[in-house]
């Protein structure tokens, strides 16, 4: 997450949305920087992966109008924002292999532990699972309804950048919110993971899972027309 106070933006830090790269991209014309959740206090409550309902609560804690400022998010096809989160999580994570077995897991988890762990996530409330500590994890699999919106269904962003089109989307806004020279920025990529020609998301779905996720994300694939792994 990014906030601005002079340009009055926030970015909203949807797990595995390319967030990386543009909270990297926001770095020098934002006044906050989300911090790991285990690391905020007094001083420094905002985390990284905090939620908008969060945000505005903090805002009107801290008296400011949190409906002054542009906000917007970042989505991602949900089967392929899935099946990265899993490999975030679980992905050779086993420490008494050795590094080479690791990274080769990492790379090319079991489809089968991967279509069991899919069925275990929630698009909302518990999501992912993990430590309290690992927003990051729970948020991750969250609708983008269950990430964006309060408690009455309303949407608290004013814009949502599908991730496949950032750099053509994300240059122009950040001119329109008042960034000098922002239609002519790069955005960086950040935390990009190698995908060998072998590696293909389709194997990853079968039939049942390929309609759970196309069933629990039927918002964002509605409205960015997003499809399954061919």
């Amino acid at each position: 997450m990014r906030i601005s106070h002079r340009h009055r933006f926030i970015y909203f830090s949807i797990p595995k949305t390319g967030s990386e790269s543009v909270r990297a991209l926001l770095d020098p014309y934002s006044d906050v920087a989300g911090v790991p959740l285990w690391e905020t206090d007094a001083d420094h409550p905002y985390y990284t992966h905090m939620r908008p309902v969060e945000v505005r609560r903090m805002f009107e804690r801290r008296g400011r109008d949190f409906d002054a400022y542009f906000k917007f998010a970042t989505i991602r096809n949900p089967w392929t924002r899935l099946l990265s989160l899993y490999r975030m999580a679980h992905g050779g994570r086993n420490r008494r292999l050795p590094l080479a077995i690791r990274d080769l897991l990492w790379l090319h988890p079991s489809p089968r532990a991967f279509r069991r762990w899919l069925g275990r996530t929630h698009p909302d409330g518990p999501g992912g699972g993990g430590p309290p500590d690992q927003r990051w994890l729970r948020y991750g699999t969250y609708s983008l309804p269950a990430f964006v919106c309060d408690e009455d269904g309303e949407e608290l962003v004013d814009r949502v950048l599908p991730l496949e089109r950032i750099d053509d989307l994300l240059p122009p806004l950040l001119a329109e919110i008042g960034i000098e020279g922002g239609d002519r920025l790069r955005v960086p990529k950040r935390n990009v993971a190698r995908r060998p020609p072998s590696t293909s998301t389709r194997r990853y779905y079968d039939t049942r899972t390929t309609e759970l996720v196309r069933a629990r994300y039927q918002h964002s694939i509605r409205r960015f027309g997003y499809e399954p792994p061919r």
